[in-house]
């Protein structure tokens, strides 16, 4: 009982867009990851079209239709490392 009592007293003043476990995990894959990979722009019109490259690895972003060729951020929804670093 007084563990949910925290965590309600906790999100009771939370204000953010996202839930705060996934504004968290937003957070870990901002702050460490997402500067140890290089965004390249495609050359599309809207500009939302990215490799995002490390060593020799590269995926393709698509930041209008939220999809990642790793295939991560259309499965649970968040951004992955990719589209942060693209982002």
């Amino acid at each position: 009982m007084k563990k949910r009592a925290t965590h309600k007293r906790i999100l009771g003043t939370y204000k953010g867009k996202l839930a705060l476990v996934q504004q968290m995990k937003l957070d870990k894959l901002i702050k460490p990851r997402s500067h140890k990979r290089n965004a390249h722009w495609r050359g599309d019109n809207d500009k939302v079209v990215f490799e995002v490259s490390r060593n020799s690895h590269k995926l393709g972003i698509n930041l209008k239709n939220h999809i990642c060729t790793c295939n991560l951020w259309q499965l649970i929804g968040v951004p992955c490392v990719h589209a942060v670093a693209a982002i």
